[in-house]
């Protein structure tokens, strides 16, 4: 929440999106590489998965190290001016007034959407392992066109949000995301389940990057960081 509250009191509101596709972009290519090289590790150490998990963990840590140095050496520009008249803000009053403003609607509109998703997300890697007998290689694959998805289309949807509006994406997009458990159903076929998660990376991307924009662009500087939380 600090992190993305400094981000969002920098960078100008008019691309924010593009900013943050940019950004977006960058990490998940990043990700995907890494993604694939663990996936590859696991898959060559069948025979010796301790010293496996000892390969990706250990490269994780020192991953963790050189983040730690990169953040170390970011310097906060001057802190800006507070406003003595701005309303405090709790999150027992935020409840309470939830239902009444606009930007409360969007927040348990969010929460509630990434509960359903993440209520199935933990299943699908249990599924593929046990029943459709993927390997480590296999898994990795399917899991990786997310990200596939997501790297490619981020810039695009970047644009789209500073174009037409957060909620003008988010919207579209919405409407598209409770497909993905659906398609599942019909096939257990590796091809077709990476066409499935390309799908969900694009979707996923625009919502992500929607609910993270709005947020950003509809929040006071001095109640920001409370919201984001």
């Amino acid at each position: 929440p600090l992190r993305d509250n400094w981000l969002a009191n920098m960078v100008p509101s008019e691309k924010m999106g593009r900013y943050l596709s940019f950004r977006s972009v960058i990490a998940g290519s990043f990700f995907l590489a890494a993604y694939v090289f663990m996936g590859f590790t696991l898959y060559r150490s069948t025979t010796n998965i301790g010293r496996g998990f000892a390969i990706v963990l250990g490269i994780a840590f020192l991953a963790s190290l050189i983040s730690t140095f990169l953040y170390s050496n970011i310097h906060s520009p001057a802190p800006a001016a507070k406003s003595e008249t701005a309303p405090s803000l709790s999150f027992v009053n935020f409840l309470k007034g939830a239902m009444k403003e606009h930007l409360g609607t969007f927040i348990l509109f969010a929460s509630l959407f990434n509960f359903a998703v993440n209520l199935s997300g933990p299943l699908f890697m249990v599924y593929m392992h046990n029943n459709l007998n993927f390997n480590f290689m296999m898994l990795t694959l399917v899991f990786s066109c997310v990200y596939v998805g997501r790297v490619l289309s981020m810039t695009f949807w970047g644009k789209m949000v500073d174009k037409s509006g957060s909620l003008r994406v988010l919207g579209i997009v919405t409407h598209l995301m409770p497909l993905v458990p659906l398609m599942w159903l019909f096939s257990g076929n590796i091809i077709y389940l990476c066409g499935v998660q390309l799908f969900l990376g694009v979707v996923q991307a625009a919502f992500d990057l929607s609910c993270q924009t709005f947020i950003y662009k509809s929040t006071q500087p001095e109640q920001r960081l409370h919201y984001i939380v």
